[in-house]
């Protein structure tokens, strides 16, 4: 069995057994209920069989002189075979029902439970999407993958539009790999892809003006603080109306303080959102996290 290793080495038996005994015991409630019920109904019939056997009798006694015999004793003898043909009656009718009831349980499961969506009837994100800067977050659980790839299509760049950015670097015979990359680069290719991704979407821009929704993770996290802030006045400029969400340590506070809103989780907890001013304007947690990773007054 998979997992008795374990158990026994970190002396859980007691603890599974208990488990198992009481998982046993709950099985068996329904299974105890029927036999009871039988049981019961068994001891019925059989007063209701002692009951007619007993009439039989004192009619007998009562009617001596009238009566046969042989006729008494079939009518005894009848009487019990009456007694076990109710009794398989009763036992069949029983499982009968029973089965007929999972049966019943079984379509009902199979008819309305909703089924997963296969990919072929999932809904398809319009072209257009998002057609506005609002975000609703519900229930979200937000992580790396296991790799830590960025997935793109390329086929959502136009190639004419491509073709003049690689003549620009030399073109396709250029070698460049991630290995030559610093993490700063790589944080600066990844703002260029965003730029060329909200630039080749013509249809998009024509329907919504261009705004949508763009999400940053510490996206000056490996820059020096002068190419920092020209990446900052970048994103201003190649996302205006854009509904803008960063994720920023604490080394790099200064750089949402220009954000409309500021959101402080802790634990997995929002614990502050507010304006900058009001959040520096009281005693807020992101108050002193400015303080304690800056060593300096806000704005002082």
């Amino acid at each position: 069995m998979k997992g008795l290793s374990s158990i026994r080495s970190l002396h859980w038996e007691q603890q599974f057994t208990d488990r198992m005994i009481k998982k046993l015991d709950d099985s068996q409630i329904p299974y105890y209920l029927l036999y009871c019920a039988q049981r019961w109904l068994q001891l019925v019939l059989d007063l209701v069989i002692a009951a007619l056997a007993m009439i039989v009798m004192i009619l007998a006694v009562s009617l001596r002189t009238s009566t046969n015999p042989g006729s008494l004793s079939l009518s005894l003898n009848n009487i019990l075979s009456f007694n076990d043909i109710l009794s398989l009656l009763l036992q069949y009718w029983t499982q009968l029902e029973i089965s007929l009831g999972s049966i019943a349980r079984i379509r009902e499961f199979t008819t309305h439970t909703p089924g997963e969506e296969t990919p072929s009837i999932r809904a398809k994100v319009p072209l257009t999407w998002p057609d506005h800067g609002g975000i609703e977050l519900h229930n979200l659980i937000a992580g790396y993958s296991a790799s830590n790839r960025d997935l793109y299509d390329s086929t959502w760049i136009p190639m004419t539009f491509l073709w003049s950015i690689l003549e620009k670097n030399g073109g396709l015979d250029t070698i460049v790999t991630s290995e030559l990359l610093s993490p700063g680069e790589k944080q600066l290719f990844s703002l260029a892809r965003a730029i060329l991704r909200k630039d080749s979407s013509q249809e998009k821009k024509k329907h919504n003006g261009g705004k949508g929704v763009l999400l940053l993770d510490e996206v000056t996290g490996q820059l020096d603080t002068v190419t920092g802030k020209a990446v900052w006045r970048v994103i201003k400029d190649e996302f205006s109306g854009y509904t803008v969400l960063s994720a920023a340590g604490p080394h790099r506070l200064d750089s949402i303080l220009d954000s409309d809103r500021i959101a402080v989780m802790e634990d997995g907890r929002l614990v502050d959102f507010d304006t900058p001013g009001a959040l520096f304007a009281r005693d807020s947690a992101f108050k002193k996290l400015y303080e304690s990773s800056t060593g300096e007054e806000p704005w002082g």
